[in-house]
């Protein structure tokens, strides 16, 4: 087994629970903003500033604390926005264990996760009242449903004089944040320090979340304090971040990458946690709030790249920039960075102070990464796991392999499953570290078979370490091609070369049976029509077809032949999605096989057609 540690960069602060850090954070960067947000687009903007936000955190966790509730936990299901993120540490840091849900989620699946949850508060948005109210007539054991706004939609703590807040004590009550706050304060203001002066454990479950289920069911994943506070002591390690430098929060704060990388590490840094008005006012928020910071998946910076190329062909200046970013490159290795400056224009479209972006959660073409580099943005691709609370490695300035996700962040170790002792042998990857999670909630078996006695915790991820100790993903174990020659073939390889041909937005691949000891390589491409070649507006599906067709021919003589896709269908319909934008392999196969059953067709007799939604 080859094995790696990351090597910290930057020093950490000590802290062993979030309310240890906020309240350092507080002291250190008081009156500076932890958060800029608009009630709706076109709003004022509103701030609150770190000593605002513990206050209001600790006068919510008070009276939330006062609640007479049994099981003491609380799911949080609505948009990002400050009612988010003080909720969430108002529950976290003593009042309860909180359990983030998925505002996307179908209302009867919502239902389900509470109750296998045992959510006994629910806080919700605006957006979320319809579920709230599914959520109380189906769940008995929800005493309080929380809403995350005011009937005006605006965010919490700004009080108005009256006190017209409704009674806590009341079972199944309806309340608002501002209720919470104003109890909360009152019972501090009489002496209450339940919440204030309580000690937690470190150990203990505090945080229940609930993996995408890309192959599979739901699992309900156990974090601890440690595994989040050390978490986001090794990302300290290697990507500092300066107080008072703005992160656009963007992806769902329920998933753990923007829970842990966007906004509590931000909070950890003094930086300013800005959320976004909403995607359409992408641009707009980056401009106005000269963003320098952002947290992402591949498919947002691929739809700023691509609408790079098209305004730099417009406007004539490709070439030019093509000819200047081999020197500007070679400059900056040798110690003269002129890059922002000659890509100034550039960096004027994003705001101009963007200087570190993290992408994860997929893979990213290796010329994206490069592109944005050489403009000057630290442009880093990271690895993690829900169960890893979620951080395992990430490029950094002081090791970026293009292509990899870097090497294992500080004091995280990670493991390659092979017998080989030569770097670039592939195996299973396996991590170990306090960020390790606790476990699956209520289900030993799934727990044992992903957690080994000595504390590793296999990934379900293939992939390998080069001689700099980067790690390189070469696909998931659950989705891998096994062949009948014994070869196998990772879908995620394959897709990343078939998301360059021009017009292709998304690619599944996967291995069809269509008889006994036969598998063929398939794959379903998702087009753009408006970025597809000129020549095919207005053609025929049949001439589409035919043009993926020789695409396709192309991606397959760069490959092992064993690798080589026989057939594949395209769609402009969606595909079916997780909230950070992967697709859920299961669910999307068996939409392809309904459409083949509706249509009596084998993938065979189906290759080259147009697969309607």
């Amino acid at each position: 087994m080859q094995t790696a540690t990351g090597q910290r960069h930057h020093a950490a602060r000590s802290f062993s629970t979030l309310i240890e850090m906020l309240r350092q954070s507080a002291d250190l960067y008081g009156d500076y903003p932890a958060f800029l947000f608009r009630n709706h687009p076109g709003d004022k903007e509103q701030t609150r500033s770190y000593r605002a936000f513990l206050s209001d955190v600790d006068a919510v966790g008070t009276a939330l604390l006062a609640l007479p509730l049994q099981q003491r936990r609380m799911a949080i299901l609505g948009d990002n926005g400050y009612g988010w993120a003080l909720a969430f540490h108002a529950v976290i840091n003593g009042a309860g264990v909180v359990v983030p849900l998925d505002k996307q989620l179908p209302d009867l699946e919502v239902v389900r996760l509470v109750e296998r949850g045992r959510v006994d508060v629910l806080f919700f948005g605006r957006q979320q009242r319809s579920v709230a109210r599914t959520v109380l007539e189906r769940c008995p054991q929800v005493q309080y449903a929380i809403c995350l706004h005011e009937a005006d939609g605006s965010a919490p703590g700004h009080l108005p004089d009256a006190d017209t807040g409704a009674a806590a004590s009341s079972p199944r009550a309806a309340l608002t944040l501002n209720d919470l706050i104003r109890q909360g304060r009152q019972r501090l203001a009489e002496g209450d320090r339940a919440y204030t002066g309580a000690e937690l454990d470190t150990h203990a479950l505090a945080s229940l979340l609930y993996t995408s289920g890309t192959t599979a069911q739901p699992k309900g994943v156990m974090l601890s304090h440690e595994n989040l506070c050390s978490n986001i002591q090794s990302i300290s390690g290697i990507l500092p971040i300066r107080p008072g430098e703005k992160l656009l929060s963007i992806l769902p704060m329920h998933h753990t990458f923007e829970n842990t990388a966007g906004l509590n590490y931000l909070l950890y840094c003094g930086g300013c946690i800005c959320f976004n008005d909403g995607l359409r006012y992408f641009m707009k928020n980056m401009q106005e709030w000269q963003i320098e910071v952002m947290i992402a998946v591949p498919l947002l910076f691929e739809n700023v790249y691509r609408k790079m190329r098209e305004n730099l062909a417009a406007s004539g200046k490709d070439l030019l920039v093509r000819v200047l970013r081999p020197p500007a490159r070679v400059l900056c290795y040798g110690g003269i960075d002129l890059r922002r400056r000659l890509f100034g224009r550039i960096l004027a479209a994003m705001g101009g102070h963007l200087r570190l972006v993290v992408v994860g959660a997929a893979s990213i073409d290796p010329e994206i990464t490069r592109t944005f580099n050489d403009f000057g943005i630290d442009f880093f691709l990271g690895y993690g796991l829900t169960e890893a609370s979620p951080g395992i490695s990430c490029c950094h300035q002081n090791n970026h392999v293009i292509g990899s996700v870097g090497p294992p962040l500080p004091e995280i170790e990670v493991a390659i499953d092979t017998d080989s002792d030569q770097p670039g042998a592939v195996g299973e990857i396996l991590t170990r570290s306090r960020s390790v999670m606790l476990g699956y909630e209520d289900n030993p078996e799934e727990t044992a078979a992903i957690l080994t006695p000595d504390g590793w915790l296999r990934t379900g991820d293939m992939g390998y370490l080069d001689k700099t100790g980067s790690l390189h993903i070469t696909g998931r174990i659950k989705s891998m091609i096994v062949l009948t020659n014994g070869k196998k073939a990772f879908p995620e390889e394959i897709e990343a070369l078939l998301l360059q041909i021009g017009g292709v937005a998304s690619a599944m691949v996967w291995g069809d049976e269509p008889a006994p000891d036969t598998v063929d390589i398939c794959a379903l491409l998702q087009i753009n029509r408006d970025l597809l070649p000129e020549e095919l507006t207005g053609q025929p599906e049949d001439a589409i077809g035919s043009w993926l067709s020789e695409k396709i021919k192309a991606v397959n003589h760069a490959m092992p032949v064993y690798k080589s896709i026989r057939w594949f269908l395209y769609t402009d319909g969606d595909m079916v999605l997780t909230t950070t934008m992967k697709i859920r392999r299961q669910p999307q196969l068996d939409q392809i096989r309904r459409w083949l059953n509706e249509n009596n067709l084998t993938m065979r007799q189906a290759s080259g057609r147009l697969m309607l939604s």
